[in-house]
């Protein structure tokens, strides 16, 4: 009988899809008889999917489902998507080719439906039923069980190298070994320290297979696979995990018992779901992997390039504006991006040499990685804002990437081209200009005003510091000027992102609330920090109430640049409050 789940709405609006998508995936084939296997069913990039039309399993076992998961991801154009995924875990019955079938969700008022996939399910190479030799899990008057246990019951770290360079990755493998009825539990993990980690395969994955081992069959579990960067030369140890087993044998032949029962479980220490049966003993034991040291070897210093900043890895390099013309004062951005394989979690920002007239921003930072290939490989993005405050022709120079190859032993540098950006008056500026074109066709009665305007901005100036040189408080003033945009047109790129995509929309709002105070107060560079903003507004005269105001839209917008925290109403309430909150500190700052 097929199955509706109902789907909450979705954060994208239905208008702004590119290539809705519902696929069925499926464990590579051939599965063996009683195995588990998963059917996943992911729907991406469809926001406002109403309803999800499961299929029957009639030719399986249904261990667990329908499991469903809410995520994110990036797709080609590493533009970010909204992902479900509804998986099941299933076993098959019986020997043969079997068809998964198909689903389908209701999606702008139309069914869309995935593709069926195709399952292999065969006997169990080393056994059937009624081969299935007990003896592992039956007790035998006076066999030692703790014996039994030790040859049957273990743990194991494999890696891929025990030597290996700076920021090359060392892919380890911690498995468990069982032909026993037993519940282990993990209370270790290995410490990984002197390495930069990432997880490839956990507890969730279910990771289950077969191996032979020195000529005894068992079902092995991968507990934890992860590949890890070295951060330092040196000899580095990867600590033991541990875990505590509890094992149960049979002091008889149970009649219809063909198969035995591995539970594996991490931060949960009692006794609870493990009860022993009638005719059955229980011993517990606690087992360990065997410590495994790397050797770090450093990267070369002969012939290191001065443009070397520890990649290691092979990769390519380019560099992008976003939009090639801008206006005085609008924000530009400099995409570089970085492609290849390697430790891409260890790459920090380059250094770039902004020409004269440009201030420039810390970069943000986007990573589209494959977590399941070692070396990761993908592409970590660097996007620098920058605004330019004067009219002109700009070339942001060409930027030098060096990284370490270990499989060749070399340095390589490639370069990215210069990347040309024209500026052009902004329009409150070209309208400034007409207002003095105008002027001197009116005669010197305006010229005088322009005149009495001037003198007043030189009085400030004057005032400004004498009282600096005098030790006493600084109040700033602020004229009007019409060079800087009013706080509305600062706001309207973040306005725009409102109802599109969350995080872009606080990365946008922090930006323009920066571009504000760069604006106004003069900061450029390293001045452009929380504390050196604190003692500026305070020398300015803008209240204490208003600082802590301006501090908590900043930690807002830093929260939801990296995490899902609020409704298209919620962000809107902010980008008012922002709004507000920028102009009463005009308002502070001119009386």
């Amino acid at each position: 009988m097929k199955k509706l789940i109902a789907f909450p709405l979705l954060l994208l609006s239905a208008f702004l899809l590119a290539q809705p998508a519902l696929r069925t995936i499926v464990t590579p084939g051939p599965v063996a008889m009683g195995e588990p296997f998963q059917v996943q069913y992911v729907l991406h990039d469809m926001p406002g999917a109403t309803d999800f039309e499961l299929p029957s399993f009639k030719s399986f076992k249904v261990i667990s489902g329908p499991q469903v998961y809410n995520g994110q991801t990036y797709d080609a154009d590493g533009k970010l998507v909204q992902v479900q995924n509804v998986v099941y875990t299933l076993e098959g019955i019986r020997p043969g080719k079997y068809s998964i079938a198909a689903a389908a969700a209701r999606f702008g008022g139309k069914w869309v439906r995935s593709r069926q996939a195709v399952i292999e399910i065969t006997e169990r190479e080393f056994q059937k039923v009624k081969e299935r030799s007990l003896e592992d899990y039956y007790l035998y008057a006076g066999e030692d069980p703790y014996q039994k246990i030790k040859k049957n019951l273990f743990l194991r770290v494999e890696v891929d190298k025990r030597s290996c360079y700076v920021g090359q990755p060392v892919t380890a493998v911690f498995k468990l070994y069982s032909s026993l009825e037993s519940r282990t539990d993990i209370v270790k993990n290995p410490g990984l320290f002197g390495f930069t980690v990432q997880d490839m395969v956990g507890l969730r994955q279910g990771q289950r297979s077969t191996e032979l081992l020195h000529g005894k069959k068992y079902e092995v579990y991968t507990i934890r696979k992860v590949q890890m960067y070295p951060l330092r030369a040196g000899t580095y140890e990867v600590d033991p995990m541990e875990v505590r087993n509890r094992v149960e044998f049979y002091k008889a032949i149970i009649p219809g018992k063909t198969e035995a029962e591995q539970t594996i479980r991490e931060g949960v220490l009692d006794d609870e779901g493990f009860s022993s049966l009638a005719n059955t003993v229980v011993y517990e034991t606690s087992s360990s992997t065997e410590p495994v040291k790397i050797t770090v070897k450093a990267i070369p210093e002969a012939a290191r390039p001065d443009s070397f900043n520890g990649a290691t890895g092979k990769f390519s390099v380019q560099a992008s504006v976003v939009k090639n013309e801008v206006r005085s004062n609008e924000e530009g951005i400099l995409e570089l991006r970085i492609s290849g394989a390697g430790n891409f979690t260890q790459l920090t920002a380059p250094d770039l040499v902004w020409p004269a007239g440009v201030t420039a921003f810390d970069p943000e930072v986007k990573d589209i990685l494959d977590p399941q290939t070692a070396p990761l490989q993908g592409q970590r993005i660097f996007r620098y804002h920058f605004i330019c405050s004067k009219a002109g022709r700009y070339e942001l120079p060409a930027l030098s990437f060096s990284f370490f190859n270990p499989d060749s032993n070399r340095y390589h540098t490639v370069v990215t081209g210069v990347v040309p950006v024209t500026v052009i008056d902004s329009v409150k500026k070209r309208a400034g200009l007409q207002v003095l074109k105008a002027a001197a066709g009116k005669g010197p009665g305006l010229w005088l005003v322009i005149a009495g305007g001037l003198a007043v901005i030189a009085a400030v100036i004057i005032l400004f510091l004498r009282k600096r040189r005098a030790g006493q408080p600084v109040q700033v003033e602020m004229p009007a000027s019409p060079g800087i945009p009013p706080v509305s047109e600062l706001l309207a790129d973040a306005r725009m992102q409102a109802d599109l995509e969350p995080r872009k929309f606080y990365a946008v709002l922090r930006s323009a609330v920066w571009k504000f105070f760069s604006l106004h107060f003069a900061l450029t560079g390293s001045q452009l920090g929380r504390n050196n903003l604190v003692n500026v507004l305070g020398a300015a005269g803008v209240s204490t109430g208003i600082q802590q105001e301006i501090a908590a839209i900043l930690d807002h917008c830093e929260t939801g640049m990296f995490t899902d925290i609020s409704s298209q109403d919620d962000q809107l309430e902010l980008l008012a409050h922002t709004t507000d909150v920028l102009e009463e500190i005009e308002k502070q700052v001119r009386r």
